[in-house]
């Protein structure tokens, strides 16, 4: 009989799975980087199910599936930070050398796969078992690959969150919304992910200091958040589009500090004619309200002011001092605040009349330019 803890276990991993061909199969499929989160997701799975038959002993039954999952704990870092890479770069490098650690797991695993069932039994749920000398000496390094399996995963979600942070500040010199191209709702799923992978590694490291009923309960609360975790983050990603970047874009989500100086070195534009070229931008954002379209992109713009990209944005990042993202938004809020003040129109409403495309990405922006929020602003008024 299936505890509680057990049943958790098993129906999030069949909601993975579920989730999984869901977004296996949906209109986003064309997404590449899809091809990771359904390893991720797939590895997740996989690691519930074996909790499960863990806790209520069935590997007692079944010996020979002791351990079988172990090697891909260490794809699951590389799954989440492929995805991440994929959703933003059209091409990854040195693919292979990534799932490296879980085919040297694997070779490490083959003498604990070839044990009599007894000893695996032995060595499984007490830690107690009877093997010569030669053979203790061969499976070490196994134990040594799982104590290095928290920490290979906890480097790789630290690299995924760098990634995003550097995608962030990029994206906001090419797109005016936040919602779909800043790829905040990841940030803070890798964020969760980091947390969990902090308490299961001190758990591991350190089981012996908790008492056993402790030791379950902490488990039994990680595994749930881990299923809600993993399912939010399906779920999501399934209304994740892709991001098109044109190839000045690729060229800036990676730049040294020295390309970041001399960003602009080359640059035809003269201090004279960005001044000139701010001022004609202004006129043009205050007749035509461009910023009016939610999809409003760098590229969008420069075509009708008839500049290039780069020009645009050296005008709006040295003349105006700030990015694209900041620079369009500081129109919608302007544009927002007025509809506030002389209509009666809901807030939501006024939040998609001036070009916003997401009511958390109004309210950030606009609190953060008027220190209120619409509702106190509307008030005050």
């Amino acid at each position: 009989m299936f505890s509680a803890f057990e049943i958790l276990l098993i129906v999030g991993a069949s909601q993975c799975l579920m989730l999984v061909m869901g977004l296996n199969g949906a209109k986003q499929r064309k997404v590449s980087a899809n091809r990771y989160l359904l390893i991720f997701s797939v590895i997740v799975s996989l690691q519930l199910i074996d909790s499960a038959l863990e806790f209520s002993e069935v590997y007692r039954l079944y010996p020979e599936a002791i351990y079988l999952t172990s090697p891909t704990l260490f794809i699951l870092g590389p799954a989440i930070w492929l995805y991440v890479v994929g959703l933003i770069q059209p091409k990854v490098d040195n693919l292979l050398i990534h799932f490296l650690p879980a085919l040297i797991c694997l070779l490490c695993a083959l003498p604990i796969y070839i044990l009599d069932a007894e000893s695996k039994i032995l060595m499984f749920y007490t830690n107690e078992y009877e093997i010569n000398e030669l053979r203790e000496w061969i499976i070490v390094p196994f134990f040594l690959m799982l104590l290095l399996a928290p920490i290979h995963f906890f480097v790789y979600l630290l690299l995924s969150l760098k990634k995003l942070n550097q995608h962030a500040r990029t994206a906001k010199q090419f797109f005016s919304n936040a919602q779909d191209t800043q790829l905040s709702w990841l940030k803070r799923l890798v964020k969760a992910y980091l947390v969990i992978a902090v308490i299961f590694a001190f758990g591991t490291y350190f089981s012996s200091v908790f008492s056993k009923q402790l030791e379950e309960a902490v488990y039994f609360v990680l595994h749930a958040v881990l299923v809600c975790v993993t399912a939010w983050m399906l779920y999501r990603s399934m209304l994740q589009p892709e991001i098109h970047y044109t190839k000045q874009m690729l060229e800036q989500l990676n730049p040294t500090k020295e390309q970041e100086a001399k960003k602009y070195n080359n640059s035809s534009l003269s201090r004279d004619l960005s001044t000139q070229m701010l001022e004609d931008l202004r006129a043009h954002m205050e007749t035509q309200k461009p910023f009016l379209d939610g999809d409003l992109s760098l590229s969008t713009l420069a075509q009708q002011m008839q500049l290039s990209s780069h020009h645009l944005s050296q005008v709006i990042n040295e003349s105006a001092g700030q990015s694209f993202f900041e620079f369009v938004n500081e129109y919608r809020v302007t544009e927002a605040a007025r509809l506030l003040r002389e209509t009666d129109h809901p807030i939501i409403q006024i939040a998609f009349d001036a070009g916003f495309n997401s009511k958390s990405s109004f309210y950030n922006c606009f609190k953060k330019s008027t220190q209120q929020t619409p509702s106190a602003y509307r008030n005050s008024e």
